[in-house]
């Protein structure tokens, strides 16, 4: 077996986490030929990729349906409104067989739907934008010009309402965290307030919203 180049490390490094897997060999091989380093199977580079403890999920050119979730904050359902809606812009990359296998989608078809349909990003915060996009100007500027999402747009998770129980006064920063507090379900707790009832003893309503007595 030929012994592993410093060189052949560092370029196996720099792929690992920045392109999906499937496309490390191409990628790397392509490399090798230019630099006159020996052609590597898929089965040697994965070894090597183990030895070295390098992350197969890329972080970098190209990212994860899951990763751009988290980045955002958004819901899943909203990539999946992009995904039907935007194909020829995203160009999605599905290298596995199985529908539940990792979507990647490069950073730049991202920046891409974000020029072309800004609204679609619209509620995402712009320091989280800048991570995505990586490009700080865009992030910005769809910050300020669309805080808040338009009506139907896909996958939004509304933002937290506060809760306060009426006969304690005390705030609750959302209705999760008020039902863990009495011990009941958040959708319990979510009819309660809606009907004005009350919940484990106690009277609820969202910050703001006009008390209604029992």
């Amino acid at each position: 077996m030929t012994r592993w180049s410093p060189q052949e490390d560092a370029t196996l490094s720099d792929l690992c986490g920045d392109i999906p897997w499937h496309l490390v060999p191409e990628r790397y091989n392509s490399w090798a030929a230019a630099h006159e380093f020996p052609h590597r199977s898929a089965a040697s580079l994965s070894s090597r990729q183990q030895a070295l403890g390098l992350e197969r999920q890329p972080i970098g050119e190209w990212v994860t349906t899951g990763l751009v979730c988290r980045i955002l904050d958004i819901s899943p359902n909203r990539i999946r409104a992009w995904l039907q809606s935007f194909p020829s812009i995203l160009r999605p990359a599905r290298p596995g067989r199985c529908p539940r296998s990792r979507i990647y989608i490069r950073r730049d078809r991202l920046r891409s739907l974000a020029r072309l349909h800004p609204e679609q990003f619209a509620g995402c915060r712009a320091d989280d934008l800048f991570m995505l996009l990586e490009d700080r100007d865009l992030a910005d500027e769809i910050a300020a010009d669309h805080p808040n999402p338009p009506a139907g747009l896909a996958g939004y998770r509304r933002p937290s309402r506060p809760v306060r129980c009426l006969d304690t006064n005390e705030i609750f920063p959302s209705a999760v965290a008020a039902a863990a507090a009495v011990g009941r379900s958040h959708g319990y707790l979510c009819q309660a307030i809606r009907s004005g009832w009350r919940c484990a003893g106690r009277q609820f309503a969202y910050a703001g919203q006009q008390e209604v007595m029992a």
